[in-house]
């Protein structure tokens, strides 16, 4: 069954999510001060853990990270700060 869900995180520079395998990633932002992915996932799918980085305006993107993929940003503190979400490519 295909059902949008949401995957709140605590920002750190490298997340890692439990999801069902192939999840469409719908937005990520900022939902009453926490950073949040909003998914498209079949629930009959196997769950697999996918790896995100995130980074703020400013901050150097890992060189040890090679394949990423953008997906969002959001803004905090009426756009004072912005971080900027990438999926980590196996």
């Amino acid at each position: 069954m295909q059902v949008i869900y949401k995957y709140p995180f605590a920002l750190d520079q490298e997340v890692t999510i439990l999801m069902p395998i192939d999840p469409l990633i719908l937005h990520f932002g900022n939902q009453r001060g926490v950073l949040t992915i909003w998914a498209q996932v079949n629930t009959e799918a196997v769950m697999f853990p996918k790896r995100f980085v995130v980074l703020g305006t400013g901050h150097t993107i890992p060189s040890n990270t090679m394949n990423l993929r953008y997906i969002g940003s959001a803004q905090f503190h009426d756009g004072m700060l912005v971080w900027h979400l990438y999926e980590v490519l196996e």
